[in-house]
């Protein structure tokens, strides 16, 4: 059997207990009752003790300001009541006990929160590990700690611009400059991660070693070399989260005449984040172009077919920009087509397109120059340059003239055609001459020989308007045509005759001859043109012959 024993609080000493045992039985049906007596000697001896645990309510954390709870719990796991209890923690400063007393039972428990908020340190660090130590009157000092670790999550960007040196203007990704240009360049790097980063440096593909930088924060430094030659700095402070640092230089950008329109500057940061040692990186690009435009000149002889034996075997050009000669004079010849191309000039000087013309060194003998103004189509320039040489060609003209009393019977058409005739063959299109052109047309200039024959050139109307009567085009100098058309004329006859028997021929008639002048009201007379009388048979004739 057994029996339960229970001390009082905090006894301490022996107890001695009897221990009967008695049981029945029966024996050829007689029962007896049997009993056995034992003594039990308790030693009890006082075993204070107390227990600790301690649990993070979160798994991890990531940023500055996360809050990690805590739940600490204390258990009197002893025989004794515990007095003076007292907890404390290594990251806690404020902790809440519930139930708030000082003194356990055994068996009894009380238990603390609070909470820690993360800085950057423990980032950096990777985790939090936070220790509580319990004490009482009775127990030494038990401890249990907790530890949390980090979300790791380095992060490094760099964004690089570019401007003019000097100018208000704002910084770009790509700007377009001329040949050479002072430009500045402006390299922002961030921590965009949880971490800070250490050994930060700064290197440029094209900014040479030596190169004066300014940094923000931090104040005026210089690029060192980074081995290759290039510009390399390391900065003097850690980079922490969320914080930038600005780098500002400034470097003058040349263009050579080869192909190349577009340079592509690249800032490269790397930083090790705290807590590793495999850097990160990030690099971007400013880009700066310089437009170029190829230019050719084209040289056109107009001396129809050099007839007079005066063009040159060759000429010398030269390029000019914005009015200032530029490289050395060029010659143009029949081997070369009478052209030339010069490759991969600057498009811009000053912010402002440069303006390029080609100018002839020397006028040849006999010729005129003129300079059409150029053409320009992508990245392309034409010049042309136009020699012309007259003594070998004619002009032609045609003129029409019209006798139809300034067409006061509106009988002239709106237009005629012309066909310029060379030796009697049709020479080119028909042309028409109008009143846009005062009725007259000249030709561009004709070729005056072939060989030593000096070519017949002549006009033709294409067909003669109704009511009028042309005469063959006239020139006094075979160059200069007239074609003059006359309204036709007739005259007028009336037979005057008795009212009474419509038959009777009337002599000594008088009748009046007026112009048709036309008005709202219909046709009235006008102008007076003649007198005329009836004659022995009653007839009256113009002496005049008028338009129809």
């Amino acid at each position: 059997g057994s029996f339960s024993y229970k001390s009082k609080p905090n006894y301490s000493g022996t107890d001695t207990f009897q221990y009967e045992i008695t049981t029945t039985s029966v024996i050829n049906g007689v029962t007896e009752v049997l009993t056995d007596t034992a003594w039990v000697t308790i030693i009890y001896d006082t075993t204070p003790s107390l227990a600790i645990n301690k649990e993070a309510q979160e798994d991890s954390f990531k940023a500055v300001g996360d809050v990690i709870p805590y739940e600490i719990t204390l258990t009197n796991t002893g025989n004794i009541t515990l007095t003076g209890v007292s907890l404390s923690d290594s990251l806690i400063s404020s902790l809440t006990l519930t139930p708030n007393v000082s003194t356990l039972d055994p068996g009894e428990s009380i238990t603390a929160t609070g909470s820690y908020t993360i800085t950057q340190a423990d980032l950096d660090r990777g985790y939090v590990l936070n220790t509580a130590t319990a004490s009482s009157n009775e127990t030494d000092d038990i401890t249990d700690d907790a530890r949390v670790d980090a979300e790791r999550d380095p992060g490094l960007s760099v964004e690089k611009k570019v401007k003019k040196t000097g100018t208000s203007d704002a910084f770009a990704d790509a700007i377009s400059i001329d040949q050479t240009t002072l430009v500045t360049f402006q390299v922002t790097v961030s921590n965009t991660g949880n971490l800070t980063l250490n050994s930060l440096k700064v290197s440029d593909n094209l900014i040479p070693s030596g190169t004066p930088v300014t940094v923000e924060p931090g104040g005026p430094a210089t690029f060192s070399n980074d081995g290759s030659g290039h510009g390399q700095l390391l900065l003097a402070n850690p980079l922490a989260p969320n914080q930038s640092v600005v780098l500002t230089y400034t470097q003058e950008i040349t263009f050579d005449e080869s192909a190349t329109t577009e340079l592509t500057n690249t800032a490269t940061a790397s930083g090790i984040p705290a807590g590793d040692e495999t850097p990160i990186t990030d690099s971007d690009t400013a880009k700066v172009r310089m437009p170029k435009v190829n230019i050719t000149v084209i040289k056109n002889w107009e001396d129809a077919s050099d007839e007079d034996g005066l063009r040159p075997d060759e000429i010398w050009v030269q390029l000019k920009s914005n009015g200032t000669p530029l490289d050395d004079s060029v010659k143009l010849h029949a081997g070369n087509s009478w052209s030339h191309t010069w490759s991969n000039k600057p498009k811009n000087s000053n912010g402002s397109a440069i303006t390029y013309t080609a100018q002839e060194v020397e006028v040849p003998d006999g010729y005129d120059v003129s300079y059409p103004d150029p053409q320009q189509i992508d990245g392309q320039i034409s010049l042309t340059i136009r020699n012309i040489h007259q003594a070998g060609t004619v002009e032609i003209s045609a003129e029409k003239r019209w006798e139809d009393f300034g067409n006061r019977f509106d009988t002239r058409p709106a237009y005629i055609m012309v066909q310029l005739l060379k030796d009697g063959h049709a020479e080119g299109d028909a042309v028409k001459l109008d009143n846009s052109n005062n009725w007259s047309h000249t030709w561009a200039p004709q070729i005056r020989y072939d060989g030593t024959r000096e070519i017949a050139y002549s006009i033709q109307e294409i067909e003669a308007p109704t009511h009028y009567a042309a005469s063959e085009p006239q020139s006094e100098d075979g160059h200069h045509f007239v074609i003059t058309n006359t309204l036709d004329k007739f005259k007028i006859q009336l037979i005057k005759r008795d009212g009474c028997d419509k038959q009777t021929r009337l002599e000594g008639a008088s009748f009046e001859l007026r112009a048709a002048d036309a008005s709202s009201g219909g046709w009235q007379p006008g102008q007076l043109l003649e007198n005329l009388t009836s004659d022995s048979q009653g007839q009256v004739q113009t002496n005049n012959f008028y338009a129809p």
